[in-house]
């Protein structure tokens, strides 16, 4: 009798400890959801990512100088095995690789710009792998990946994280709190409430990644003119935030700001802006 009232509370000892655990892991989890959408960056820290898609010349031949010329960062995310795109021509590896060499980011934007969700499962890993990979047999430094169209849904955003260490449509909305993430910027954009956004990302100490295609004198409706480019970037450098690569950015404010978090994953609303 007195073994079994032994055991009775030892099981009762052990359901208990056990209840304890479980409710202790749900406050945390509650805990850093809402620091993580509702507070400002722990690290006190602000930044600003510039990323481009689409490997357009114009990125090359406008975009580069300015950024250089200010000691800022960039992503470039590029279309590996087309050499037009849109009746555009395309940056070459030499290009590219001048641009590595001299601190900017090259990422992949698949092989050949298909919408993810409209691919077979052997066709989306090979967009996915194959570009990183040949890529990389080119000398590039391959961490970072973005959607054509940003079309995915959760299963693809989850294979892909499997092959890069960033997709930048992990941050896809905006949380509240210290990740104001891939807004898209175009030829109807308002700069000077772009602008602002950049002044309240400093202010609060957010990361602010921003979408951008060609910029170029004559924009279409997915690009930026030169003349408004200019200004988002004296806005840049008038409100002192840094201005960094998403590699850049991801190393300064580290794990706790990129919404990696398993649970925080299913918050993540995809969306398709851009092309």
């Amino acid at each position: 009798m007195v073994e079994r009232g032994i055991k009775q509370n030892l099981k009762k000892s052990m359901l208990f400890v056990s209840m304890i655990i479980v409710l202790l892991s749900i406050f945390l989890g509650v805990i850093v959801f809402i620091d993580a959408t509702n507070f400002d960056n722990p690290r006190n820290d602000s930044c600003l990512s510039f990323t481009f898609d689409d490997r357009l010349e114009s990125h090359y031949d406008n975009v580069y100088p300015l950024l250089k010329e200010r000691n800022f960062g960039g992503t470039f995310f590029v279309i590996m095995n087309l050499t037009q795109f849109e009746d555009r021509d395309l940056m070459s590896i030499e290009e590219m690789m001048e641009m590595q060499d001299n601190g900017f980011e090259i990422g992949s934007h698949t092989l050949t710009h298909q919408k993810s969700t409209e691919l077979e499962a052997k066709e989306l890993e090979k967009e996915l792998k194959e570009s990183k990979r040949i890529l990389e047999e080119n000398g590039f430094v391959v961490d970072s990946f973005s959607f054509p169209y940003r079309n995915y849904d959760d299963d693809i955003l989850e294979q892909a994280n499997m092959h890069y260490n960033i997709v930048r449509d992990n941050y896809n909305i905006d949380t509240g709190g210290f990740l104001h993430n891939s807004e898209g910027v175009f030829s109807t954009t308002n700069i000077d409430e772009l602008c602002e956004k950049i002044a309240d990302a400093q202010k609060k100490n957010k990361w602010l990644i921003l979408v951008l295609h060609g910029i170029n004198n004559n924009p279409g409706y997915w690009d930026l003119s030169i003349e408004d480019f200019n200004k988002l970037l004296d806005c840049a450098e008038d409100s002192g935030i840094k201005v960094k690569s998403l590699r850049g950015c991801e190393e300064d404010i580290g794990m706790f700001g990129t919404l990696k978090f398993s649970f925080m994953k299913k918050f993540i609303k995809p969306k398709e802006i851009g092309f």
